[in-house]
């Protein structure tokens, strides 16, 4: 959830950063991502983008899958915000005056209130087309499963030691996937 003004493009744009990138903490590199032949690091230092987006991930491709930027038009919403990168000191100042103006709204307004941090960067792009979007296909970055910190834990997921034990499953899940 978007709770507090952007602190990450707030230090941004104190250090005059001309690219970012913001990963949570729950970002899991694919194997695409960590293979060196996949063209990766060529592609995000020469595309010519605004806002990226690591991708949805859970796509099935071979390791040696080359990494494409496609565009992402800005009605598209895009979920997972596990990995996004902003270029250019305009974009980067526009995303953290549009983010803190939604978090200064109130809840519901139709100028876009107080949401989910995947909801508020899709609405920027949408308000502000200018802002070259592209998406990684396949996924360099995928989100790890991990318990929510948006919502806390109610009912049959509350008690600590289902907590525990969801935490040990989706570790085993990760393992197996890899």
């Amino acid at each position: 959830m978007l709770h507090e003004p952007p602190r990450r493009t707030e230090h941004a744009i104190a250090a005059n950063h001309s690219s970012i990138l913001i990963l949570e903490d729950d970002v899991d590199w694919t194997d695409v991502a960590l293979n060196p032949n996949t063209g990766v690091s060529s592609s995000l230092i020469n595309a010519q983008w605004n806002f990226l987006h690591g991708g949805m991930g859970g796509e099935r491709v071979g390791k040696e899958t080359p990494v494409l930027l496609k565009k992402v038009e800005p009605e598209q919403g895009l979920r997972l915000s596990h990995f996004i990168g902003l270029r250019g000191a305009d974009t980067i100042s526009t995303a953290h005056r549009y983010l803190s103006n939604i978090l200064a709204r109130p809840a519901g307004s139709p100028d876009g209130g107080p949401m989910h941090v995947d909801g508020a960067y899709s609405w920027l792009r949408k308000d502000h087309r200018d802002i070259e979007s592209y998406i990684c296909v396949p996924s360099i970055a995928m989100q790890r499963p991990s318990a929510s910190d948006i919502t806390p834990s109610t009912g049959y997921k509350a008690p600590p030691l289902v907590r525990q034990t969801l935490g040990v499953i989706r570790k085993i899940r990760k393992a197996v996937r890899h």
